[in-house]
């Protein structure tokens, strides 16, 4: 994960979800805003905004460091986001990025790109080679300080067992019954990059 240091960096997670990331820095001491598009998500604050990351509602050159992970494969116009990004980051600013690898012939790994490919065409979610995710942020004007892609074949089986837990346990029983629609399915964790690229790169 980027250091972020207090006093040095003004810091925004694209993608932010219900935020806790953001309140996790922001408990340390550090200025810290995330965007989501998702109003479901949390409760608009000074620092916790709604907004499509292709239209970032700050201005130019204000941040430092740039927070992005599983977020770009959803987006409509990957390009639009990256640009945005570029725009706030400010020169020598920093963007840590990942986002699932495409494997050719192996991309059904990936659970939520079935959904996409089967289920789901209005729903996003890309798969990138390292090659092509590289051209796209040299194409906005950053340069890649460094890149890894990351497997663990106990992390796939947990993805998977999750979506059993999510989407077929929680949805199918839990739903009809009153007694256990506020309940949230337990999750197992799994590190979480595994079968994604792991990207930095400064503006």
């Amino acid at each position: 994960m980027v250091k972020i240091k207090k006093g040095r960096d003004v810091v925004l997670d694209v993608g932010c979800g219900n935020g806790s990331k953001v309140e996790k820095i922001r408990g340390m001491g550090i200025e810290c805003y995330g965007i989501d598009i998702d109003k479901t998500k949390f409760e608009k604050s000074e620092y916790l905004i709604y907004a499509d990351a292709a239209a970032i509602p700050f201005g130019a050159k204000k941040f430092t460091k740039v927070i992005c992970t599983e977020v770009l494969e959803h987006v409509n116009n990957d390009k639009q986001v990256l640009s945005e990004i570029a725009r706030v980051l400010k020169k020598g600013g920093l963007l840590y990025l990942t986002t699932p690898r495409s494997i050719r012939w192996f991309n059904w790994w990936d659970p939520a790109w079935l959904k996409w490919k089967l289920i789901d065409k209005n729903y996003n979610h890309r798969h990138y080679s390292v090659n092509e995710l590289i051209r796209k942020l040299n194409d906005c004007g950053f340069e890649i300080r460094r890149c890894q892609v990351l497997f663990g074949l106990s992390w796939l089986l947990t993805r998977w067992v999750n979506v059993v837990l999510k989407y077929v346990l929680f949805k199918v029983v839990c739903e009809p019954n009153t007694s256990c629609v506020n309940t949230k399915p337990i999750f197992v964790k799994g590190f979480f990059r595994n079968l994604y690229i792991e990207l930095m790169a400064i503006k």
